[in-house]
């Protein structure tokens, strides 16, 4: 579970902590629920909820039911490269990311971490996955390796098993929980 602080106009916002609930498929609740919980009786964690913290429609269900259904995590099947990403990056006033943040996000996400930029013709067929969170309509269905960075770059692959894309699609994904179309 994690606990946010109680907002006055009921709007939250998908900072680092929330982003890592969604990964890990996990309760989001207001302060409320602390201050409404005594050591003789917990209040009734469903009435603080949070269900909308500026994310897709219902992702945080979605991560919830993922969880306990226990099916493969959201980055399960992909590999990703972070490129230029050493200096932290804003993505708005509540969030802002660095190399090592995303990295755990991955990770937690069951996907994996490349330490070298994958040659697009080198892939091992044995890491050419499909993503389970990828639609099987989707361009990103048969796409196993990422290379994110800050802003979409001028030269960016495009192929079927390998991508270029944005710091801001990675976050994205986090917050509708699954992998979107670029």
């Amino acid at each position: 579970v994690v606990i946010t602080n109680d907002s006055a106009n009921k709007k939250f916002h998908a900072n680092y902590d929330i982003l890592n609930a969604v990964i890990f498929g996990v309760p989001i609740l207001s302060a409320g629920w602390i201050t409404k919980s005594n050591e003789s009786k917990l209040a009734n964690w469903k009435d603080f909820e949070i269900t909308d913290i500026g994310c897709g429609r219902n992702c945080i269900q979605l991560s919830y039911i993922n969880s306990l259904k226990m099916l493969p995590k959201l980055f399960n099947g992909c590999h990703f490269y972070f490129r230029d990403l050493n200096a932290p990056y804003e993505i708005n006033s509540y969030l802002t990311v660095n190399k090592k943040m995303l990295a755990k996000l991955v990770v937690d996400g069951g996907g994996v971490v490349l330490k070298r930029e994958p040659d697009p013709e080198g892939i091992p067929d044995s890491e050419k996955l499909i993503p389970f969170h990828a639609h099987k309509d989707s361009v990103l269905s048969n796409c196993s390796h990422f290379i994110i960075y800050k802003t979409k770059p001028q030269l960016a692959y495009n192929m079927k098993h390998l991508k270029s894309l944005s710091v801001d699609w990675f976050i994205g994904c986090i917050k509708n929980f699954k992998l979107m179309d670029p």
